[in-house]
C-alpha cells in the first residue's frame, strides 16, 4: 500500500470529457477519489486528499471524442 494523492494525465487527441480516477487495495472494490465532468485534453494534473492504495484507474465516463480515450502516460503521485 502506498500513500496516493494525485495522478498526471497526458492525453492524445481522444482525451476524456467525463472521468473518474478511482483506487483500490485489493482490485475488487474502487472507490471514487476525484471526478471530472469538463476535461481538456492535454496535460491535466489532479490532486486529491491523500488515501492509502495498491491500485489506481481511470474511468472514462463520456468521450470528448468518437475515438474512444487514449492516454500517452499516467503518472501516480
Amino acid at each position: 500500500m502506498q500513500t496516493v494523492s494525485g495522478v498526471s494525465l497526458f492525453w492524445e487527441n481522444a482525451y476524456g470529457k467525463n472521468y473518474a480516477i478511482e483506487v483500490s487495495d485489493d482490485a475488487v472494490s474502487w472507490k471514487r477519489v476525484f471526478e471530472r465532468e469538463n476535461g481538456v485534453g492535454g496535460n491535466e494534473f489532479i490532486q486529491f486528499s491523500p488515501v492509502q492504495a495498491r491500485f489506481v484507474r481511470l474511468l472514462g465516463i463520456k468521450r470528448a471524442t468518437p475515438w474512444g480515450y487514449s492516454l500517452w502516460e499516467m503518472m501516480v503521485h
